[in-house]
């Protein structure tokens, strides 16, 4: 075996400018969009309620998709608007406990309305809910007793 040398070749001043000056153009790249964030709560971890959510519900007669519920949170404060499979347009308003979201719906069908209270149970991932649902007219159930469901997953 033959021992051969390599030789190393100085660097010059101006390949060493040549880089710090490529490391201070990423720098001042990345920079400013990590400080635009930097100490910013996330939406799942701010207001973990807020967002657009697919939802699903049972009524006494039949499994049905409720449909889209928009929720904005406000603090420990929640408003919304959802639509349902009978063409209804309702409303949303709640407070926050831990997870959960307790409130009150309505909804209005044209000729007729009808409103009541909820509880909603956020999961752990803050991308998925679930809760029962009661009509302020069904006297024989209360939310504890309730055998309706209203879940969502968020969009």
């Amino acid at each position: 075996m033959t021992n051969e040398r390599h030789s190393k070749k100085p660097v010059s001043s101006m390949q060493v400018l040549g880089l710090l000056a490529i490391i201070g153009l990423c720098c001042m790249a990345i920079v400013p969009a990590v400080a635009a964030t930097a100490g910013k709560p996330t939406a799942a971890t701010s207001d973990p309620w807020s967002g657009t959510w697919d939802t699903r519900g049972s009524t006494t007669n039949a499994l049905q998709t409720v449909g889209v519920l928009t929720l904005a949170q406000s603090g420990i404060k929640v408003t919304g608007t959802f639509s349902n499979g009978d063409n209804g347009k309702g409303t949303v308003s709640g407070t926050i406990t831990g997870n959960q979201l307790v409130g009150t719906w309505t909804v209005d069908y044209g000729r007729e309305s009808d409103n009541g209270p909820f509880t909603f149970v956020l999961s752990d991932d803050k991308k998925s809910f679930s809760g029962t649902w009661v009509s302020a007219s069904d006297t024989a159930n209360t939310l504890s007793t309730s055998p309706e469901f209203w879940d969502g997953a968020r969009r």
